[in-house]
């Protein structure tokens, strides 16, 4: 659902621009119930060449699917991922946090991680800046897997 409602928005940036005459030099990947610490700073200090995203706290180089700013060069490849979801064997040679030997599935960053890998796109660090805003109602648990919380009223989120 996560990489089909991508794919809309890609679509969507592409009938922006055709209506505008003009292409996007940058896309934000955001969620709504984000909240900035620090502004970002100005685009042009950014490698163009790379997606810029937060890395998961794993220590394995997945990056966060929570915020990603990516240059236009790469809209079709971070935003087009449609239905690549990685194979059993994929996700087995891959650097992905999860295995699903174990019983654990796919999750969205790894998906991303390998794509942009197999395409040669970089994945540029980028410092967490934000936090997610939960309401006071939510009580968060941890144990799905290396920081990973749940909650019924809250859904799932990363580290």
């Amino acid at each position: 659902l996560q990489f089909h409602k991508l794919g809309l928005c890609l679509r969507l940036i592409e009938i922006s621009e055709l209506s505008r005459g003009r292409r996007f030099d940058w896309l934000v990947r955001l969620r709504p119930d984000m909240a900035f610490r620090a502004p970002i700073g100005h685009l042009r200090h950014l490698d163009r060449n790379a997606v810029h995203a937060v890395m998961r706290e794993s220590g394995m180089s997945d990056m966060n699917d929570h915020f990603a700013l990516v240059p236009r060069a790469h809209f079709d490849a971070y935003f087009g991922i449609g239905d690549s979801c990685p194979s059993v064997y994929d996700v087995k040679i891959s650097r992905c946090m999860g295995d699903l030997a174990e019983g654990q599935h796919t999750y969205p960053e790894c998906a991303f991680k390998m794509r942009l890998e197999n395409l040669g796109i970089r994945v540029a660090n980028f410092p967490r800046l934000f936090h997610i805003v939960r309401d006071s109602a939510c009580v968060q648990t941890t144990g799905m897997w290396m920081g990973v919380t749940k909650t019924d009223q809250c859904g799932t989120t990363g580290n």
